[in-house]
């Protein structure tokens, strides 16, 4: 009938809402207008007559079939966008590719500071190290600076303690001048006693042509080199007396003697230590051997008296006299006075 068909057919308006409402689209379902309502009732009886529950099922499978189409339209659209996302160029490679110039001055930049730090790096390793070289001379300098002032301090000390005894000893002075002097005064006293001992033994005496050494004659050398052969002996003899006497005034006075004198008796000599060869001997004897070494040995014998006298600040009272020049030097030392020829 034409009231079922209008109940009929808002149902299905209604399913088709409500699948509308779920799928959030418009479906083209028009309402039917009355000549197309008096069309349908006029319509054979052999038309399919359409329920509710059709129109229901209907409803919930055209509702279902858009669900699933919109789903597939949701899921196209998330897959072009994604393949748009793939294909469109990312933003940080477009800044690469803008900057890029930028970007490998900024490189070559960044490795000059680097090049230029490790040059920094390498001099302050190397001022770190005369830092280092400096801080240990420092060190050396200071312990030896310390050592030289130690030893300055005990030269100070030491100067000290010399000045205290030299102020002792200058405080001492006099009282060690009076000493000196008495010792002076003694010792004198002593050679001139040990002289006049000796002046004793070996006397010299003044027969005047010529002097004679405990009584035996010895002339001048002139003479001595003309003397006989049998008068060799007793001059042998006065020589060694003589020798044996300047030997022992030397030794008391101090007074070193340019020649050696060998004391042997009647065999005495004369050595030179400065002859070439070394050693050289001069005899004051000519018995047996070359005359000619005789007159050389009494010249040497002179020089040695000469020296003597010299060096004790007396006049050379002959220069051909030996025991002129001895007896001269024997009051001097004695007595300080001079001899009368």
């Amino acid at each position: 009938s034409l009231g079922l068909t209008n109940v009929s057919f808002a149902a299905a308006t209604a399913a088709a809402g409500r699948a509308q409402g779920n799928s959030g689209d418009i479906v083209g379902i028009k309402e039917a207008s009355p000549r197309e309502v008096v069309n349908s009732n006029a319509a054979p009886k052999g038309s399919k007559t359409i329920t509710t529950s059709q129109i229901c099922a209907h409803g919930e499978r055209l509702g279902k079939e858009i669900t699933r189409r919109r789903v597939a339209i949701n899921d196209t659209q998330h897959l072009l966008t994604q393949i748009n996302a793939h294909l469109s160029p990312k933003p940080d490679e477009a800044v690469s590719d803008t900057t890029s110039p930028s970007m490998s001055s900024l490189q070559q930049r960044l490795k000059a500071v680097q090049a230029r730090l490790q040059k920094t790096r390498v001099l302050l390793q190397a001022k770190r190290d005369e830092l280092q070289k400096g801080e240990s001379r420092l060190a050396e300098e200071k312990a030896q600076r310390q050592k030289r002032r130690e030893r300055l301090r005990r030269c100070q000390r030491g100067l000290q303690s010399v000045k205290l005894r030299l102020g002792q000893s200058v405080k001492d002075l006099p009282s060690s001048k009076t000493d000196l002097r008495a010792i002076q005064q003694a010792l004198y006293c002593r050679r001139t006693r040990m002289l006049y001992e000796l002046f004793q033994v070996y006397p010299i005496e003044n027969n005047g042509r010529h002097r004679s050494i405990r009584g035996i004659p010895l002339p001048s050398i002139d003479v001595l080199n003309r003397q006989d052969l049998r008068e060799e002996e007793k001059v042998a003899t006065a020589l060694g007396f003589l020798i044996h006497l300047l030997l022992l005034m030397a030794k008391y006075v101090e007074v070193p003697l340019r020649m050696v004198m060998v004391c042997a008796s009647s065999r005495s000599f004369l050595r030179d230590p400065l002859s070439d060869p070394p050693g050289l001997e001069y005899p004051l004897f000519y018995r047996g051997l070359d005359r000619a070494r005789f007159p050389s040995a009494l010249r040497f014998l002179m020089e040695n008296l000469q020296q003597f006298l010299l060096s004790r600040a007396h006049k050379i009272a002959s220069r051909n006299n030996l025991l002129e020049n001895t007896e001269c030097l024997i009051h001097r030392e004695m007595w300080g006075l001079n001899v009368n020829p």
